[in-house]
């Protein structure tokens, strides 16, 4: 495991991650993780899962070793191992699951969209007038940006197949114009 290896070997225990993060702040540094890490244990396989996968480790980490990518890779190797399946999981992958249905699901690809600005759910879901503002900012720089500002499914992140699937429900069920969504009807 790749990942795992690099946090090991190169992680220096400098504690800016573990300051930033409630995970690592609850579970301990990355490198006591990864050299503890037994992938054929469940116990040892759930700490992954609880990462968000948010990437702020790897923001503030001074070698760049990225914590955030172990812990995907401790997921893979999980399920690789027929791990995986945690029912505790399951609130937020049916959060997931409904964030990404097309009752919820909005796109505002304008004509001949080439780019999409894919802030999540979360800045939009606490910040929705600036994430609209911001995106009509980046608009004035390029004309036929689109916005997706839905689940970016990081729950889903240990499993490629599910990921790809429901991105592509996503974008193949919401495919609503930002020109029909913003004009009077």
């Amino acid at each position: 495991m790749k990942q795992l290896r690099a946090v090991s070997e190169k992680c220096t225990e400098c504690n800016l991650c573990q300051k930033e993060c409630a995970f690592l702040q609850k579970f301990g540094k990355p490198k006591a993780i990864a050299d503890a890490f037994e992938p054929s244990r469940k116990d040892y396989q759930a700490v992954a899962f609880e990462c968000t996968l948010y990437g702020l480790c790897t923001a503030v980490c001074p070698v760049d070793i990225g914590p955030a990518r172990m812990f995907l890779e401790m997921r893979e190797e999980a399920v690789r191992r027929g791990g995986g399946d945690y029912p505790e999981r399951g609130v937020i992958l049916n959060y997931e699951k409904r964030g990404t249905s097309r009752h919820y699901t909005w796109c505002g690809l304008p004509e001949g969209c080439d780019t999409v600005f894919f802030p999540g759910c979360n800045l939009p879901g606490t910040r929705p007038g600036r994430v609209m503002q911001f995106h009509e900012w980046l608009q004035r720089i390029a004309p036929s940006l689109g916005i997706v500002p839905d689940c970016c499914m990081k729950p889903s992140h240990w499993n490629r197949a599910r990921l790809k699937a429901r991105f592509k429900s996503m974008l193949a069920t919401a495919p609503v114009t930002l020109e029909r969504t913003l004009s009077p009807s």
